[in-house]
């Protein structure tokens, strides 16, 4: 939630990031018309950090998460 009201300075963004082993060019993504159960299996063996506002969930993770979130039915 920090990093997208972008309360951390870049720096500290990097670092944290680098905790969750995501490193080097990211994508923000918002998904919609799944269920938490169904993304989190979709995206269980990659790197990524996970936000859930209402009927949004917002993934923050390397670009090639796009393609595997894309296969999700309905999104």
């Amino acid at each position: 939630a920090e990093l997208l009201q972008e309360v951390l300075d870049p720096e500290a963004a990097r670092r944290r990031l680098a905790r969750h082993a995501i490193e080097g060019d990211t994508v923000l993504l918002v998904v919609r018309h799944t269920t938490d159960e169904a993304l989190l299996r979709c995206l269980e063996d990659r790197p990524h950090l996970l936000l859930t506002r209402g009927e949004d969930r917002y993934v923050l993770g390397a670009p090639e998460l796009g393609a595997a979130v894309g296969e999700l039915p309905a999104v």
